[in-house]
């Protein structure tokens, strides 16, 4: 069996925007090589077979032209392509929502973290009777849907959307609409898939019920070990997929989840 490591999505538009950029930089007809020399100097490691079977891959797509031994030109429709990639990839440099690695999943989830021990802290102060019990009910829905079950995300992702509305500061409850913009679903939905190796979705309800005591007690230094004890066993499972798991297994996970999405 190979142990070559499989590209993650990114890294695959990385390799393909550096390969076609190479073609069109080149003022003649360029070889692999070359190529291979351009993709090094950019920090992907690869070499002059793999860019071969790169550019016969180019050549099939129409991206690419060859000019007998001389090596490839870029067609029209090879520039096309590399302007889409380079504005893909500007897109995902400038969007802070924009999740393309368990790296970036990893990095949500700390921000989350960050976000939410204010959250509590603020609501334990603030929070009325009936947002009280408004969260009960939130969280009521929550368990009955695992009963039934269903994959209870969006009622999910509501209790913690309630807690930041509900921290009386509107700096901490845009940041909360941010770190949990309807954007992310996909992300949620593929976040759900590696939880759910764990069968932790009712610790959730349990540790959602705790939160709500704390908050009801007013106990803010409680409120905040149980939301911080919360985020940190999600941050734990996705560095455990991470450990144990390919970057492009989180791909697929996300891309399945991205088309679902798209086709709803």
């Amino acid at each position: 069996m190979s142990g070559r490591r499989e590209q993650s999505l990114s890294e695959l538009i990385e390799q393909v925007s550096a390969a076609l950029e190479a073609v069109r930089n080149a003022d003649t007809a360029v070889g692999a090589r070359r190529i291979a020399e351009h993709l090094e100097s950019c920090g992907i490691a690869t070499s002059e077979s793999s860019v071969s079977r790169l550019l016969r891959k180019f050549d099939s797509q129409g991206w690419t032209r060859q000019i007998g031994a001389k090596g490839r030109v870029l067609t029209t429709e090879g520039i096309d392509e590399l302007q889409r990639l380079e504005r893909m990839r500007r897109h995902q440099e400038s969007d802070p929502l924009d999740v393309r690695s368990l790296k970036d999943l990893h990095n949500l989830l700390v921000a989350r973290r960050a976000v939410e021990r204010e959250n509590v802290r603020a609501a334990a102060l603030k929070m009325s009777r009936e947002d009280i019990q408004r969260l009960r009910r939130v969280n009521e829905q929550h368990n009955r849907a695992i009963e039934r079950g269903d994959v209870p995300r969006s009622v999910a992702l509501s209790f913690h959307r309630l807690v930041g509305a509900s921290s009386g500061n509107k700096f901490l409850s845009s940041m909360t609409d941010l770190v949990f913009d309807q954007s992310l679903d996909a992300t949620e939905a593929a976040l759900d898939v590696i939880v759910s190796r764990h069968m932790t979705e009712r610790f959730s309800v349990k540790e959602h019920s705790e939160l709500i005591d704390a908050l009801e007690t007013r106990d803010a230094d409680r409120a905040e070990e149980v939301m911080l004890a919360h985020i940190n066993q999600l941050i734990d499972q996705v560095a455990e997929f991470r450990r144990t798991n390919e970057e492009h297994v989180f791909d697929s996970l996300l891309q399945l989840s991205l088309d679902r999405h798209q086709r709803r």
